[in-house]
């Protein structure tokens, strides 16, 4: 996003991302779009009229209200988000525990990805997952 105007201001970057994705999503059939965590990316209305979001979050139910906080927010502010998915990531093994609690909160459970030590071991350390060798011979 580069440097901010002032104090915590992104103004310009926020209004030319806005902007050029105007622009350009109409000539694709299919964009995806990776943003960063948080909410601001959707209060900035960078994102919008979209098919299908996918918020990826920890299955923790704390990480799955803030989703409900994210749908509640993109309905709120007339994005035009048709449909709303969560992924739940590094999940523990109770999943069944992440889809009661998705069922509570009224939300769309698209998938589980599982917690994975050597996965996490390899994040802490900063190496490279291309060089584990488990996810290479997957």
């Amino acid at each position: 996003m580069g440097r901010p105007e002032g104090s915590g201001c992104y103004c310009f970057a926020n209004n030319l991302l806005r902007g050029i994705m105007d622009r350009i999503l109409k000539n694709y059939d299919i964009t995806i779009i990776d943003t960063a965590a948080g909410l601001e990316h959707l209060s900035r209305r960078i994102i919008r009229d979209v098919d299908e979001l996918l918020v990826v979050t920890d299955g923790s139910r704390r990480g799955l209200q803030t989703a409900e906080r994210i749908r509640e927010l993109a309905k709120s502010l007339n994005l035009n988000v048709k449909q709303m998915h969560v992924i739940a990531n590094k999940v523990t093994p109770k999943p069944d525990a992440d889809r009661e609690i998705c069922r509570e909160l009224k939300m769309d459970l698209a998938g589980i990805v599982p917690f994975d030590e050597v996965l996490a071991r390899f994040d802490l350390e900063g190496r490279l997952l291309l060089n584990c060798r488990r996810i290479r011979e997957r």
